[in-house]
């Protein structure tokens, strides 16, 4: 009796195409990135520039080689070819060391975001999980496709919803392009070290309050002084920084974050940090207008 020797071809174009993409999105690229901007601030984005940049150098280098030198297997193969045996047999084994990492953090990953949804401990999510997965994979290959196709163009949509997200924000609803002048200017990505270097990253801040204050202003023109609202900020050596909207920079503690007064709307704020100077007869005329409006501001003098 004869016997087909082939193997089945379960797997379609469209499966391996998404199962190379979802190998590649894990859980750590929403819960891991957050801990990386959280320190880096917008310096992130080099980050992530350069590293993208190192592995398309290296996998441009592996696919050299395989057409160079075809069927020697995954690339530990290349490793032995080039360097010897030594440092195949190094490269195979951290390979595995780094897949038996990657599998507890990628589940301890999920695990904290169905945390919220599932009353559940940690440690019973991520071996649910655990066990989950180790059963898709266990299962026919065509069905190990469906699932991999499925769950990685859910991954794609959630990217791709999240850098749609972040277009409208700068562009749409949010601060718009001002927002990235202060990444350029104001927050900056790097701190200046004082002697004209970069120094340590910028992080993002707690919110710091504001003191208002009504200070008198010598007249150019040879009348009475007017006055002018002003605001400094209640702790800290910060600078004030009046974009919109408004932010406080730190270049000691490398830190640049919102600022706040109690009782003022955020658009107020903006207004009021840019008023101009007012002249004692405005503010007489306007004097009971300006209390309303102030709410729980000082006075005008």
């Amino acid at each position: 009796m004869s016997h087909d020797a082939t193997l089945a071809h379960s797997l379609k174009p469209r499966h391996v195409t998404m199962i190379s993409i979802g190998g590649i999105i894990g859980a750590g690229i929403f819960v891991g990135s957050s801990v990386a901007i959280h320190i880096a601030g917008p310096a992130v984005l080099a980050t992530y520039f350069l590293c993208g940049l190192l592995v398309f150098v290296i996998m441009r280098m592996l696919g050299e080689m395989a057409i160079a030198r075809p069927g020697l297997g995954s690339f530990t193969g290349y490793t032995s070819l080039g360097l010897g045996p030594w440092a195949g047999f190094t490269n195979a084994w951290l390979y595995a060391y780094f897949w038996v990492i990657t599998v507890a953090v990628e589940a301890i990953a999920g695990a904290n975001m169905l945390m919220p949804f599932v009353p559940l401990p940690m440690w019973a999510l991520s071996a649910l999980l655990i066990v989950a997965m180790t059963g898709v994979n266990l299962m026919s290959v065509k069905t190990y496709g469906e699932f991999e196709f499925w769950f990685a163009s859910l991954k794609v949509v959630t990217i791709v919803g999240f850098i749609a997200l972040g277009l409208g924000y700068v562009f749409g609803f949010g601060p718009g392009l001002i927002a990235l002048q202060q990444a350029a200017s104001t927050g900056r990505l790097f701190v200046n070290d004082g002697h004209g270097g970069p120094g340590v990253l910028t992080r993002w801040g707690e919110p710091q309050s504001l003191q208002w204050g009504w200070q008198e202003v010598a007249s150019t023109t040879g009348l009475e002084p007017g006055w002018v609202l002003r605001a400094r900020l209640a702790q800290g050596q910060a600078t004030l920084c009046l974009n919109h909207p408004p932010l406080y920079l730190d270049t000691a503690q490398g830190l640049c974050g919102p600022v706040q007064s109690e009782g003022v709307a955020v658009a107020q704020l903006d207004v009021l940090l840019k008023a101009p100077v007012l002249a004692p007869a405005a503010l007489k005329k306007h004097q009971v207008e300006l209390m309303q409006r102030l709410g729980q501001l000082p006075l005008p003098p």
